[in-house]
């Protein structure tokens, strides 16, 4: 194996762990959130889903769907305002998953998750973290090991 092939091996492994770490972190924050947070009863103001429109580096067009929500709740004898729906996402995979979450999501009555040491840091659902991101860092590193001991 030449230098090239182990530096590939070693970028390969380096993505897949870093990208397996953020995975665990976001999983812990997840899990402790629902384990520590408290649920209160609040008022959903709006909400809705803001398209953004950007331009990759081949020049082909890229949308994201994020959600867009406003809403009250009392805790620790104040008033509080929150602008998170997700815990774990700032947006969502796809324009049929966007705009099936706006369609059972209406202003009105909502339970709200905050963390009772800083209510501030509060969201409308606490979800677990998605895999795609761990399986894309996933499949980059095996694409990038493979090829180094291709070539060496």
């Amino acid at each position: 194996m030449n230098g090239v092939s182990v530096g590939m091996i070693a970028l390969g492994l380096a993505i897949f762990a870093f990208g397996w770490w953020r995975y665990s972190v976001a999983v812990k924050r997840s899990e402790a959130a629902a384990g520590t947070w408290r649920q209160v009863p609040g008022t959903l103001h709006e909400a809705s889903v803001r398209e953004e429109v950007t331009w990759d580096t081949d020049n082909d067009r890229v949308t994201e769907y994020h959600p867009a929500v406003r809403y009250s709740f009392q805790a620790n004898g104040g008033e509080h305002e929150g602008s998170r729906a997700f815990l774990s996402r700032a947006k969502f995979d796809s324009e049929r998953d966007a705009k099936a979450w706006q369609a059972k999501v209406k202003p009105g009555p909502v339970t709200v998750w905050h963390d009772p040491a800083d209510p501030a840091n509060c969201v409308l659902e606490v979800d677990r973290p998605t895999k795609a991101a761990l399986f894309v860092g996933g499949a980059f590193a095996f694409f990038l090991i493979a090829g180094a001991l291709l070539a060496g």
